[in-house]
């Protein structure tokens, strides 16, 4: 995958080639492009044993492209998963019960980005932009997956999906993750957070998360920048602290709901005439 390609780009080049009736370049398109434009014109044939002719004569190309058209598919959320962690076909295929060689082709041709994992920048842009700006498709709704899994590698993946195999490194990525959560929060909210009586207990509960965070974790508090944004939050804010009374304060006059006046406590009921009566 080059940059500005996204991961299916041999099949969307197949497809296109398709649908404006060309043929595919020799010089510019390789095998895989080539093997994918033969199967799309094959499934296009106004045929109604096409599928099934297709599943007897290519039946991994077959099962890669069902996979694929499965956006709910959770094989494909898994491989795709475990491409971001560069981990080999061979262990996903037993690991997923399925062929080797299906999944090399459901990588060539569906989701090709092992060459690229180490330009993050190309991986962010073409895969992982819909976890920064939170529009995640209906085609890629387990783009949090490969997010877990590029930055916190396989361990952190299968600690979320697999109960009790939290292992050390799992747990220390999503405690890393929160805290830069926590920490980007408290940026946002130090140049963003106008402090008032109504929402300066947010910041306080803010500055409790962290420490809690912190304190479960074994973070060290001296220079951390977390700890800075929260302070000055606190330090922008007014806070008086009175001790407990048995009873609360009289309030101030100008808080108090005001009385009814004593006209209208007092107010009587007037007769009125109806009109036309001549009196």
């Amino acid at each position: 995958m080059k940059h500005n390609q996204t991961p299916d780009w041999r099949w969307l080049r197949a497809r296109r080639l398709a649908d404006n009736n060309l043929t595919p370049s020799r010089s510019r398109d390789d095998r895989f492009v080539q093997q994918a434009w033969r199967f799309v014109k094959r499934l296009r044939k106004l045929d109604i044993c096409a599928e099934e002719r297709l599943a007897n004569d290519c039946p991994e190309l077959y099962e890669a492209f069902k996979v694929y058209d499965d956006t709910q598919s959770g094989t494909r959320w898994v491989f795709e998963a475990s491409v971001m962690a560069d981990r080999p076909v061979d262990e996903m295929a037993q690991y997923l019960r399925t062929s080797a060689g299906m999944l090399e082709l459901y990588e060539k041709l569906f989701f090709d980005v092992r060459d690229a994992l180490e330009n993050r920048g190309c991986i962010i842009s073409n895969v992982l932009m819909p976890v920064m700006t939170n529009s995640v498709s209906s085609r890629d709704p387990d783009v949090f997956w490969k997010a877990i899994a590029y930055f916190g590698g396989w361990e952190a993946v299968i600690g979320s999906w697999e109960i009790g195999h939290a292992s050390p490194e799992a747990i220390a990525f999503f405690n890393r993750a929160n805290h830069q959560k926590v920490t980007k929060n408290a940026y946002d909210a130090l140049h963003t957070m106008q402090l008032h009586s109504m929402n300066a207990h947010e910041a306080v509960k803010a500055v409790q998360e962290q420490q809690r965070l912190d304190h479960e974790t074994g973070t060290p508090t001296t220079g951390d920048p977390a700890q800075e944004a929260m302070g000055a939050l606190l330090l922008a804010m007014q806070l008086s602290v009175t001790p407990a009374r048995s009873q609360l304060p009289q309030e101030e006059p100008r808080l108090q709901q005001p009385l009814l006046p004593d006209t209208v406590r007092e107010a009587k009921v007037i007769d009125v005439e109806p009109e036309g009566t001549g009196k």
